[in-house]
C-alpha cells in the first residue's frame, strides 16, 4: 500500500483474532457504559468469540476464565445492570 493510499483495512489479516476479541471486549464495556445495550451485547458476543480462537499468549492468560467473566457481564447486562464508570475483567 502506497503511503498516498490511507483507505482500506490492510491490518485487519494481521491482527490476531483474540486479539481483536480484546479490543471488542473493551468497546462492549464502553457501549454499555453509555447506555447502548444492542452495540455492547453484539461486541461483547464478537469479543467471545475472538478470544477463545486461538491462543497467541502462551499459556500466560487464562481465557477461559475470561470468556466466563464477558458471559456474566452480559448476564447482568441482560438483567438491566448497566455500569455507568468502570467495569474490571480480570486477566
Amino acid at each position: 500500500m502506497s503511503p498516498g493510499n490511507i483507505s482500506g483495512k490492510r491490518g485487519d489479516a494481521d491482527v490476531p483474532k483474540n486479539i481483536k476479541g480484546f479490543i471488542q471486549l473493551t468497546g462492549g464495556l464502553l457501549n454499555n457504559s453509555y447506555g447502548k445495550k444492542q452495540a455492547a451485547e453484539y461486541l461483547l458476543l464478537k469479543a467471545i468469540e475472538n478470544i477463545k480462537y486461538e491462543d497467541n499468549f502462551s499459556g500466560k492468560l487464562d481465557l477461559g476464565s475470561i470468556i466466563e467473566q464477558i458471559n456474566q457481564y452480559t448476564a447482568e447486562m441482560q438483567k438491566g445492570i448497566r455500569y455507568s464508570k468502570s467495569a474490571f475483567v480480570s486477566l
